[in-house]
């Protein structure tokens, strides 16, 4: 994928964990996993397997409509994130 491309996924996976909080917040079940299947497929774009395990079991439990545990692995998720970006920009001379 392209520095460009990458830009754009990240940009989108960061909006969309905004958007993952509101729902967890609200506790919409069907959102939450709407919305981790969301991230984990823009992960698979970023060659993120870790977040990608992480949303994963979001969306199970969220499936399973358990919001307790899908909100325990938000903070995880946010700081998958994060070292995700980091290594993008490690790579790219901080370009992502």
């Amino acid at each position: 994928m392209t520095n460009t491309g990458n830009l754009v996924s990240m940009v989108n996976t960061l909006r969309e964990i905004a958007e993952l909080h509101g729902y967890l917040a609200a506790g919409d079940v069907l959102a939450v996993q709407h919305q981790a299947h969301k991230i984990k497929g823009l992960s698979v774009n970023l060659e993120g397997e870790r977040l990608r395990t992480v949303t994963a079991v979001m969306e199970k439990a969220a499936r399973d409509e358990n919001l307790n545990v899908a909100g325990r692995y938000l903070a995880e998720l946010e700081e998958e994130f994060g070292l995700l970006k980091e290594a993008m920009q490690a790579a790219t001379g901080g370009k992502t």
